[in-house]
């Protein structure tokens, strides 16, 4: 498991799938109430994962793996500190 910013990806080596690498991507409605919120972050990190897919799958068909990935969406709440609330009243 690995979480970088708001994505959390797990992977898992499967025996006999017809792709070296499969991919899925889940994004909670308690995080994220509407549907075109949704459908726009995994639009999204499908896309990233499109364009950045084929070291992966080099990998993955060199040392014989299948993988199984699951990103899932993980909204960051940002913590802005009081003393950026206002910089310029003292």
């Amino acid at each position: 498991m690995v979480t970088f910013l708001c994505l959390r990806c797990h992977w898992k080596v499967i025996p006999n799938i017809d792709f070296p690498v499969q991919m899925a991507v889940s994004v909670a409605k308690k995080k994220l109430k509407h549907a075109v919120d949704r459908n726009t972050v995994k639009r999204r990190v499908r896309e990233a994962y499109r364009v950045q897919k084929h070291p992966l799958y080099q990998i993955a068909s060199d040392k014989s793996l299948n993988i199984a990935l699951m990103f899932i969406y993980l909204p960051i709440k940002w913590k802005i500190p009081k003393s950026f609330a206002n910089p310029l009243k003292k």
